[in-house]
């Protein structure tokens, strides 16, 4: 017996070699191979993989081994994979050119693919997730590491998946297959924060008729015609939070619920220059940042603009290369953004390049879009890319930082946020706290564009200092119980609502190498502990402690 268990072992296990071995280089497969090979043959290993890992004779094998567990996981994997990886194909192929020179979606396939797609996100969902978490065990652990990619691949195929799908049922008329589309893309500047992520630094128009994609217009902010009063009515507690600030397009996006920014600018757009526009697309430097990953360098006026430093070029070095010349500043900065849109929309990447591109920047909701189409934006609304507060009863918390001092020493802010369950049963407390930090010293050599301080009228500075709004959102039906500003030693009163979520309000002078503490805690929220981290320039350190999760 154990001879013959002995012999299926190794037989399974060179089967297992082999088709990990394939699995793991599907990497490769995706950066030199055009995406339907890649798929078939990403799909070919998964399931030759699949099928070996759950052949039914190695069952009593993984029982012995005491990894049954391993056994039922590859054959629930083997199960779906097939008809998943079918419809999926399907879709992927629909992004391919249509025609020689002639790039765009392809429509029809979308619409072939789309419905078993809708009706299958929960199983792949699902297949994606027990992907991410295949390992084996016993007698295999030595071939565990060959699927480290492909564990990789389905973590980041789960979060684009689960951004992405929900949009497919409003997806058609997106893409302008009934009618001609017109998109507002806002290109935000984190430096100086916003509450979707930063002010508007440049924009653009795109026109998409029947999936084919053109760059309309590319222009700077100093274009975007502001008003006195907001151009559409706007909630109570909008108002008493940000009052008619948001009728500046500077201040559109104050909020960090996208579709009001979304909604004020299509309205300023329409008074501005007559045009009904179709939506609203965000981008900032970090999805910028992205695309040259995959795509390559790219040449603005005679700079070379590289994955390595479009960062620092876009949100630091040029306040210092034009810092007597704004207007040549704002050039550089749509030159940028048209070279850019018009590479990715006259040159598409291979769909293989597609999950590299945005899984970073979706992960990060640096990308969110709006339509002005109620049925369409129903559909956006099923998915965190739609940059919505949610108004359902849960447990998420936010940090959301607005620029007061009209400078872009953001860039400079670091973040450290931790959330904690104090107390569970049915009276549960979550302490949140969050640590800001103006990480550039006094003497650092800011050009005054980057520390000016005009909350003082101090065009050239007050000693690298700066001035911030920090808003704490709890989750809906929660209430803050408490708030300390553990630096000062002193409470933190100010309070509001905003789409049925608590606001704490902070005011906060920052200093030069120099931080605040703030402490809060709610009590009411439901559920596991979350949070949705505001897009800006450094990333934040977050850590969540959730001892009453079940």
């Amino acid at each position: 017996m154990y001879l013959g268990l002995g012999i299926i072992t190794f037989q399974q296990g060179r089967a297992l070699h082999n088709s990990a071995q394939k699995i793991s280089n599907n990497r490769t497969l995706m950066g030199t191979a055009a995406f339907t090979d890649y798929y078939k043959e990403f799909a070919y290993a998964l399931h030759e993989f699949s099928s070996s890992v759950g052949n039914p004779l190695l069952a009593p094998v993984f029982f012995l081994l005491g990894s049954p567990g391993t056994f039922t996981h590859s054959r629930t994997i083997a199960t779906s994979a097939d008809q998943i990886a079918q419809d999926l194909l399907g879709a992927v192929e629909s992004a391919q050119p249509r025609s020689s020179g002639q790039p765009g979606i392809n429509l029809d396939l979308l619409a072939q693919s789309a419905p078993s797609l809708t009706n299958s996100q929960q199983e792949i969902y699902s297949l994606l997730h027990n992907l991410q978490n295949l390992h084996l065990h016993g007698i295999l652990l030595p071939f565990d590491s060959r699927l480290d990619s492909i564990r990789k691949s389905a973590h980041s195929a789960l979060i684009v998946s689960k951004k992405l799908l929900p949009l497919l049922p409003a997806a058609h008329s997106l893409l302008g297959s009934d009618s001609p589309r017109t998109y507002f893309v806002a290109f935000q500047n984190p430096a100086e924060a916003r509450g979707t992520g930063g002010i508007i630094g440049a924009y653009a128009l795109l026109n998409i008729n029947k999936g084919h994609i053109t760059v309309a217009r590319v222009g700077s902010n100093a274009e975007l015609v502001s008003q006195e009063t907001l151009p559409i009515d706007m909630p109570e507690d909008f108002l008493s939070l940000y009052g008619v600030d948001p009728a500046i397009w500077q201040n559109s996006n104050m909020s960090p619920h996208f579709p009001n920014a979304a909604k004020i600018w299509l309205a300023l757009w329409e008074i501005q220059s007559g045009e009904k526009l179709d939506g609203v697309i965000t981008l900032d430097p970090f999805v910028l940042k992205q695309y040259l990953q995959v795509s390559g360098p790219l040449t603005v006026g005679n700079q070379v603009i590289t994955s390595k430093n479009l960062i620092s070029e876009t949100l630091s070095r040029e306040y210092i290369r034009y810092a007597n010349d704004n207007n040549a500043r704002k050039l550089f900065l749509v030159t940028l953004l048209k070279t850019t849109l018009e590479r990715l929309t006259s040159q598409p990447l291979p769909p293989s390049d597609f999950l590299a591109l945005v899984e970073k920047p979706l992960r990060e909701s640096r990308i969110y879009l709006y339509s002005a189409h109620p049925t369409e934006q129903s559909a956006i609304h099923q998915s965190t890319i739609s940059g919505s507060m949610d108004s359902s009863r849960d447990n998420t918390y936010r940090l959301v930082i607005n620029n007061l001092a009209g400078n872009k020493m953001e860039y400079y802010l670091a973040r450290k946020i931790s959330v904690k369950s104090i107390q569970c049963g049915k009276k549960p407390i979550t302490q949140v706290d969050y640590i800001l930090e103006n990480t550039v010293s006094a003497t650092a050599k800011l050009p005054p564009y980057v520390n000016g301080r005009l909350d003082l009228l101090k065009n050239n500075g007050y000693g690298n200092s700066t001035k911030i709004e920090a808003f704490l959102y709890g989750p809906v039906g929660s209430k803050i119980t408490g708030a300390l500003n553990m630096t000062t030693r002193k409470a933190v009163s100010l309070k509001a609502s905003e789409n049925k979520h608590p606001v704490l309000i902070s005011i906060l002078e920052l200093k030069p190498k120099a931080s605040i503490h703030i402490r809060a805690q709610f009590t009411g929220g439901v559920g596991p502990l979350a949070h949705i981290t505001q897009p800006l320039v450094r990333p934040a350190v977050l850590s969540i402690t959730d001892k009453c999760a079940r």
